[in-house]
């Protein structure tokens, strides 16, 4: 797949984010907060496992690699229960694009000491003035939109 077509499905795919976002607030204001995270991940967890049925080719011998793997490197299911819980009262209390700034914000910030120390495995890679100047400006707006 090329980098250009890869960029605009996640392009897409953080479109689907502020839907989602959305979806899962307004759930949550119908059925409850608990109640709708625990329908969100479970329609989750059977649309991964469709995923996993239609496009895994290897087989059943990687999961036991699930074993091996370091702990902490499942922590993406366990922040992702705390992250549609806080998304979804966001977007309730402060409205879907002022919780998407601060959620990119954040994003952007994580990515960023990530990449500089190179944690999870990844390659190391310096921040510049171009990553701090854009870090200033996202901050900036997410306390402009707070007032």
């Amino acid at each position: 797949m090329s980098k250009n077509k890869l960029y605009l499905i996640i392009f897409v795919m953080g479109c689907m984010g502020a839907v989602m976002n959305s979806a899962n607030g307004y759930l949550s204001a119908e059925i409850g907060l608990v109640q709708s995270s625990l329908f969100v991940h479970s329609a989750g967890l059977v649309v991964s496992f469709l995923l996993y049925k239609i496009l895994d080719k290897r087989g059943n011998d990687h999961i036991m690699s699930l074993i091996k793997a370091k702990p902490y490197l499942f922590l993406g299911g366990v922040l992702g229960a705390f992250a549609v819980v806080t998304v979804s009262v966001g977007i309730i209390e402060i409205g879907v694009f002022s919780t998407s700034m601060a959620l990119i914000a954040g994003q952007f910030i994580s990515a960023l000491i990530i990449d500089y120390f190179g944690w999870f495995g990844f390659e190391k890679v310096e921040f510049n003035k171009y990553k701090v100047t854009s870090i200033g400006l996202m901050i900036i707006g997410v306390v402009l939109l707070s007032i």
